[in-house]
């Protein structure tokens, strides 16, 4: 597909100047341990490889090449983490990426096979126990094996079967897969973020479907989720949101925050993309609707929007509407990506962070930490602005459930 910056070259200098000083703070730090895809080294060398195309400079691609490289020690000397988030699942995605734009040699593939072996294993142990997340469990790794090879898809196939069977019907209301929620009481209830809940299945889903695999029963139970969703929207009009994050059992719905992670806007675009895939108009007339009430939510505090991360700020929100953009041609989906890179900008106020940019999270003491990875810090905030002020496709949203 073309891809259209959504700035011109003059209009476009703040995000450059802020994207090569992530670009600096980034390449001098040393002390980045993880290697996983959306929270350590697999995921930041995709910002340096792309980085470097879109700079043109040799240095940003060379430290690519370096940290992916001690990726690769790291899975030479035993790393076991199979999910997609941290683990195995979400490197050999990246590598394939990686791969797929020349930034890599081929030859970097070989040796994935026994990785694919484990992690075909790890995704059937963690459906058994009912574990679908997409970051940490079954659905994350299954989307990596679906798209690597046909020769997966028999055991997507049984994976999908054991899937099928864990949902619970709500007769004309649909049929979803419930979670636990986290914290001291826990409870089992329907979520409905992106990240972790309804969404991200019916993302799996429509994948499923476009691969062929057990193509009538996944087009049953897709649509059955989808209509579970659509019971559950609480809010046909107004400011507030139109789902909460979670249906849980004797408890009243919720607002959900802006953000990728849960709320609106990621079950909009899981929507709008199933839409697309079993070309049904009537969930991307549903997926705009939602859309066109979320363009009204503008204030920070009141929408949960602290930082400038993807997961849950204020990047996250300017790529959504970005990726609707460029999707439409509908100029309000570029005004609001424009809005909300600018706020992304304006996030960039913290003298101790990473090019002025810290991730928040919920503590006693100090709620702001530096974060150097994809999905909750500087190099998803550096990928987005990217894609903001240039023609280059951003294949790794991918790993986001974005495309």
């Amino acid at each position: 597909m073309l891809w259209k910056p959504l700035f011109d070259q003059n209009q476009s200098e703040p995000c450059k100047i802020k994207l090569l000083q992530l670009g600096k703070a980034l390449y001098s730090m040393s002390n980045i341990a993880k290697p996983g895809l959306l929270s350590g080294r697999a995921g930041i060398s995709l910002f340096f490889f792309y980085l470097g195309k879109f700079a043109g400079d040799e240095k940003f691609i060379g430290k690519g090449y370096s940290l992916i490289h001690t990726v690769f020690d790291k899975i030479n000397k035993g790393y076991a983490n199979h999910t997609f988030s941290s683990g195995l699942a979400g490197i050999a995605w990246a590598v394939r990426l990686l791969v797929n734009d020349d930034f890599l040699d081929k030859q970097a593939l070989e040796g994935f096979d026994q990785v694919d072996k484990f992690l075909g294993k790890a995704m059937m142990n963690e459906i058994s126990t009912g574990n679908f997340d997409y970051l940490h469990g079954a659905l994350g790794i299954a989307c990596y094996l679906m798209n690597k090879s046909d020769k997966n898809d028999d055991l997507i196939a049984d994976m999908i079967d054991i899937f099928s069977a864990q949902s619970i019907s709500f007769k004309s209301k649909g049929s979803a897969w419930p979670s636990n929620t986290n914290g001291y009481k826990q409870k089992t209830g329907f979520n409905l973020g992106l990240a972790h809940g309804q969404p991200s299945i019916i993302y799996f889903l429509s994948k499923a479907f476009q691969a062929g695999i057990r193509k009538d029963k996944v087009n049953r139970i897709l649509r059955e989720n989808v209509q579970f969703l659509q019971s559950h929207r609480k809010s046909p009009d107004g400011s507030g949101s139109c789902f909460s994050n979670w249906i849980l059992p004797g408890e009243k719905p919720g607002n959900s925050r802006l953000a990728w992670c849960y709320g609106d806007l990621g079950i909009a675009i899981s929507l709008w993309n199933a839409g697309i895939v079993l070309d049904e108009q009537s969930w991307k007339d549903d997926a705009e609707k939602i859309f066109l009430i979320t363009l009204k939510r503008k204030l920070l505090a009141p929408n949960g929007v602290v930082d400038g991360s993807f997961c849950h700020g204020t990047a996250g929100i300017a790529h959504i509407y970005n990726r609707m953009y460029q999707s439409t041609g509908e100029k309000h989906y570029k005004l609001a990506a424009r809005y909300w890179l600018n706020e992304t900008l304006k996030m960039a106020t913290h003298n101790n962070g990473i090019a002025g940019y810290r991730y928040w999270y919920p503590s006693t003491e100090d709620n702001y930490k530096d974060e150097p990875g994809l999905l909750e810090g500087a190099a998803g905030i550096g990928l987005v602005i990217m894609a903001a002020i240039s023609d280059l496709v951003p294949a790794w949203d991918e790993a986001l459930m974005l495309s």
